[in-house]
């Protein structure tokens, strides 16, 4: 999948989770910051900046300082991470340091449970699984008659 594209994948799975005014920013020169989006709790709303990384290795904590430095421009109070792929110890320590804005981490395995329970780019099919029935095979033989021949 392109890296736009996967850009907008996030910004409709945020809209799906009930997100608001969800936009996708400019393709280069964006500050670290992919996808801009409401949340609300409760009466207050709360403008969180999104960074998307398409690499399916370690995601490190410069990519999570970096979105905590692009948060003023966004004028964002906090942010999210979304890769297709994992965090290093070191991402997930600063992730949510005391007294700093909190960046939330969202790895692939966790994305792909996002996405089935959203049923976006997932087709849920039913399956039929044939089992033994035990207790069929186990019980005691019918009796038989017998027939005499004539």
């Amino acid at each position: 999948m392109h890296p736009y594209r996967f850009e907008h994948l996030i910004r409709q799975l945020l809209m799906e989770m009930g997100y608001e005014n969800v936009e996708v920013t400019k393709q280069s020169g964006d500050g670290g910051v992919d996808v801009l989006a409401d949340i609300r709790f409760g009466v207050t709303s709360i403008r969180e900046a999104i960074q998307v990384k398409r690499v399916q290795g370690s995601t490190g904590a410069s990519v999570v300082n970096e979105l905590r430095g692009g948060l003023h421009v966004a004028k964002a109070l906090k942010g999210t991470v979304f890769t297709l792929g994992t965090f290093t110890k070191q991402a997930k320590e600063v992730a949510t340091p005391i007294g700093a804005p909190p960046i939330s981490l969202v790895d692939g395995e966790t994305l792909i449970d996002l996405l089935i329970e959203y049923s976006l780019g997932v087709t849920v099919k039913t399956i039929s699984v044939a089992e033994v029935d035990d207790a069929f095979f186990s019980a005691q033989a019918p009796s038989v008659e017998t027939v005499e021949a004539d």
